[in-house]
């Protein structure tokens, strides 16, 4: 990937939903990898779904966490650097 697509990585899913490009940085990584125009799309897509998702979990935990005591908050970010 290119520096600008590696800040950007929603560049990628952009030229998938360009369907009149032709997908070229697509084209260009799957050239550059030597696997399929088909598993870079994929991987983009799956990509996208995962950042949505995290996002969105993102936004529950903000609320979830806004009602917590400050010894629950400790005891989860613990957890979190335990599992991550």
């Amino acid at each position: 990937m290119s520096p600008e697509e590696l800040a950007n990585p929603a560049l990628m899913s952009e030229d998938l939903s360009n369907a009149e490009a032709k997908c070229p940085r697509v084209q260009r990584l799957s050239l550059e990898s030597g696997v399929s125009e088909k598993d870079v799309a994929l991987f983009v897509a799956e990509f996208e779904a995962m950042r949505q998702v995290t996002t969105n979990l993102r936004c529950i935990c903000l609320i979830l966490i806004s009602s917590f005591t400050s010894r629950t908050i400790a005891f989860l970010l613990d957890l979190f650097v335990v599992l991550y």
